[in-house]
């Protein structure tokens, strides 16, 4: 199911959010060690940093966007309203520069509105439901596992971002994290070794899928305990 596949890319961009977008001191530093974005920490958030979330947000909602419009897509009036009042939010926070915004303070606020849309379009990725023939469907089809490889790449790359966040001299090493981190790396590599020839349906994709989401979401987990 493509909605799936949508999630799990959703999932990635959500987590490095989450990494990037938080305001506190701790998470600034985690954010610059997971990413090296900068050579010395700073516990400023900047309008170069919205700028990036905002970069994240509009990525989210062109994919989101382009999931609706797939026709294994049922198409709905509830799914549209929101895509359209969505669209309008992000064209006006669009229009915005570093002029407009007096102090941090009001950089953070526009930052957590970004993360409500986030929330918002991950909510909408749920309300989306797949049509008759698309379910139906008994074989693997055209460019399945191409976009599986794409999500198991997503998927490393958060797991990496994750971990070298929690290396960090910022991170206080901590036994369940680590547990977890460890049980996380098995099922990537595990993972990793499959190829076309293991899957001969749609279904199985999807199932993979949903593990990676169910990885992705364990990961989301971790940052909250590092924090």
């Amino acid at each position: 199911m493509k909605k799936r596949v949508l999630a799990v890319l959703f999932a990635g961009v959500l987590a490095c959010s989450m990494l990037m977008a938080c305001g506190d001191e701790e998470a600034t530093a985690v954010a610059e060690e997971a990413t090296e974005a900068a050579a010395e920490a700073s516990s400023e958030f900047t309008f170069e940093d919205l700028q990036e979330n905002y970069a994240a947000m509009t990525e989210a909602y062109d994919a989101v966007e382009k999931l609706y419009m797939d026709d294994a897509i049922e198409q709905s009036d509830d799914v549209e309203e929101l895509l359209t009042e969505a669209k309008d939010v992000i064209d006006q926070m669009g229009e915005l520069t570093e002029a407009d915004f007096a102090n941090e303070s009001e950089l953070l606020d526009m930052n957590n509105s970004i993360l409500d849309i986030l929330n918002a379009l991950d909510k909408i990725i749920d309300m989306m439901d797949t049509t008759d023939a698309a379910s139906a469907s008994g074989s693997v089809s055209e460019g399945a596992f191409a976009d599986l490889q794409e999500n198991y790449a997503t998927l490393v790359e958060t797991y990496q971002l994750v971990e070298d966040a929690y290396m960090s001299d910022a991170i206080a090493q901590d036994d369940t994290v680590e547990e977890l981190l460890t049980e996380a790396k098995g099922l990537i590599d595990e993972m990793g070794e499959l190829s076309e020839s293991d899957f001969t349906s749609d279904d199985d994709i999807n199932t993979m899928n949903t593990s990676i989401l169910q990885i992705l979401e364990g990961l989301d987990g971790i940052v909250d305990l590092m924090q």
